[in-house]
């Protein structure tokens, strides 16, 4: 709810956004959005079509499920448990259902690149995480451009339950993210109805009282080193798929 603090959402959808005190719209260039919080504050940020979707994919493809309950969450987890940050190289482009922020472009498509024999489905769950990371961080790093300081996150939706995604989110965008309890929206319902029949004075009171954290994860300086490299070729790999592939079809 204060200028420096910011959201991050892992549900189908994954969404990033960050409190300011005046909006920040998008441009012809890059496709973000705002809306008014409260007060004078802002919501800024974009979405990743495909956030815990994604990971959805993944567990059909890999596993042979349609949605991925605790138990093959767990799973996942030991999975890329044995796999170092950066997935051996291999690096995931999460546009499965186009692209939505920071570029609009919703006939992108997503892609793995970089599979070597010797990989595994840990190596392919670790680069679905790190990709659906590196394209929260590409919204971030627009937003930065425009003046917009972001030191910290608060995580929710189901892909949030997962302590590794976390961690990568953490080491990704190089902020300390903490994970809110259960049912984060019920909650900021029910936030805003105290508020409203006067059981809290204001939203900020209705915070403190309200707000917990059921977990976080800290921003491992050599994994975020690491990382930046990650984001480079991801910047760039975005960028050729779409142009590679934009250009055969209209050709």
């Amino acid at each position: 709810i204060r200028p420096g603090q910011g959201c991050l959402t892992l549900g189908t959808v994954g969404v990033v956004r960050a409190v300011t005190e005046r909006p920040h719209f998008g441009s012809r260039e890059f496709s973000t959005i705002a809306y008014p919080l409260f007060g004078r504050r802002w919501a800024c940020g974009g979405d990743v079509a495909s956030g815990g979707r994604a990971l959805q994919w993944f567990a059909r493809l890999c596993h042979g499920r349609d949605g991925v309950d605790a138990a093959l969450l767990r799973a996942i987890e030991r999975e890329i448990s044995a796999v170092p940050p950066g997935a051996g190289g291999l690096l995931f482009i999460p546009h499965l259902g186009g692209e939505v922020s920071p570029h609009r472009r919703l006939d992108a498509r997503g892609a793995l690149i970089g599979l070597r024999a010797e990989m595994d489905r840990g190596h392919i769950a670790r680069a679905v995480m790190e990709g659906v990371a590196l394209a929260l961080r590409s919204i971030l790093t627009r937003l930065e451009a425009r003046g917009i300081v972001t030191r910290q996150f608060r995580a929710t939706g189901g892909g949030a339950r997962s302590a590794a995604w976390v961690q990568v989110l953490a080491d990704v965008l190089g902020r300390p993210v903490g994970v809110a309890e259960e049912e984060a929206s019920a909650r900021g319902a029910a936030l805003l109805l105290f508020v409203a029949q006067g059981v809290y004075r204001t939203i900020e009171e209705a915070s403190r009282a309200m707000a917990r954290e059921a977990g976080r994860a800290e921003p491992r300086r050599a994994h975020h080193a690491a990382y930046d490299e990650a984001f480079a070729k991801y910047e760039e790999a975005s960028e050729m798929l779409y142009r590679l592939d934009h250009g055969r079809r209209s050709g």
